[in-house]
């Protein structure tokens, strides 16, 4: 199986961590598992050995470290830590659950069932700092959802965050061959639910400010909504 750092005649194209410009990096495996006891220590091929490469970018010169296994086609960034592809979180986000949201980013591409459990806590704090402190996360996401305060969507969201926060919690092991699409997608539905539950009302909040009182209580009364 060709791997990112298997061919030494090839420099390898990705996104630096430092940098964060695609370019081209020179490699150096600096630690390799080069046997194995099978019978009287027969050595492993060279395609069939773990391996821990520095990687220096052709651009801004920095090196970066990274754990490669012989039968996996995607190495993983093991030294600077930064999350890739996810976004920072929302603004708004209370900054206690921004902790845990970083958190939960940081070791996305380490272990789902880790990274899924801090969103779901993410999700709790969220519903708690919303003034939902009742009861567990599931009767929460029900009361929020009877005030009418969600869309669909975001309920879907709000349920996957559950779902598979529950699945990590209860069944979570470091597996470096999981879809790194599912940890983003719950991190990116936390923000999107701060988006419709904080910054939202926030800005409509200002917004309304802004303009006359009469006018303010003839399109807030509960007869006109």
């Amino acid at each position: 199986m060709s791997t990112m750092f298997s061919n030494k005649n090839i420099q390898p194209v990705f996104t630096c961590p430092y940098c964060t410009k695609i370019s081209s990096h020179n490699w150096e495996s600096i630690l390799e598992n080069h046997y194995a006891v099978t019978g009287i220590g027969a050595q492993i091929p060279s395609h069939e050995i773990d391996k821990i490469v520095v990687a220096q970018c052709n651009l801004c010169h920095e090196k970066s470290y990274w754990f490669q296994q012989f039968d996996n086609v995607h190495p993983f960034l093991v030294y600077p830590k930064i999350a890739f592809n996810i976004d920072l979180p929302n603004n708004d986000m209370p900054r206690h659950i921004q902790d845990i949201y970083n958190e939960a980013a940081l070791i996305a591409d380490l272990s789902f069932g880790a990274s899924a459990s801090l969103s779901r806590l993410a999700l709790e704090k969220l519903l708690i700092h919303l003034d939902y402190k009742n009861g567990r996360l599931v009767d929460k996401i029900d009361a929020i959802m009877a005030d009418g305060k969600l869309s669909t969507e975001s309920a879907i969201m709000m349920q996957a965050i559950r779902h598979d926060g529950n699945v990590g919690t209860h069944e979570g092991s470091i597996n470096l061959q999981e879809d790194g699409e599912i940890p983003k997608f719950l991190l990116d539905s936390l923000n999107t639910l701060v988006d419709e539950l904080i910054t939202k009302p926030k800005v409509l909040s200002a917004r309304l400010d802004k303009l006359p009182d009469a006018y303010k209580k003839g399109i807030t009364t509960p007869e006109n909504l």
